[in-house]
């Protein structure tokens, strides 16, 4: 894939030529964090924020049906309900 912003990494100096042809771990860095990084411009790290609002989203709704499906709203076997809860 070739995308318009990406940038291909090209050593200048000869000493990062001899080590990118023997290990290429700079360029391995630049194609993943660096510049070379195949996304949009816009896209920014405050998605991550929106991504984890989401997924605390989602486990709190799944404990809560969990939860609800465990607890007894009767005034005698709530007590009951909520250590078993707490227990298990």
């Amino acid at each position: 894939m070739s995308f318009p912003w990406a940038q291909h990494y090209e050593p200048k100096h000869p000493v990062m030529k001899w080590l990118d042809d023997r290990l290429p771990l700079p360029r391995l860095i630049h194609g993943a964090v660096g510049p070379g990084y195949p996304v949009p411009s816009n896209l920014n790290y405050f998605w991550n924020f929106g991504v984890l609002a989401g997924v605390a989203l989602a486990i709190q709704i799944i404990t809560g049906i969990i939860l609800a499906m465990h607890y007894r709203a009767d005034g005698t076997l709530a007590f009951q309900s909520v250590e078993h809860i707490m227990r298990n």
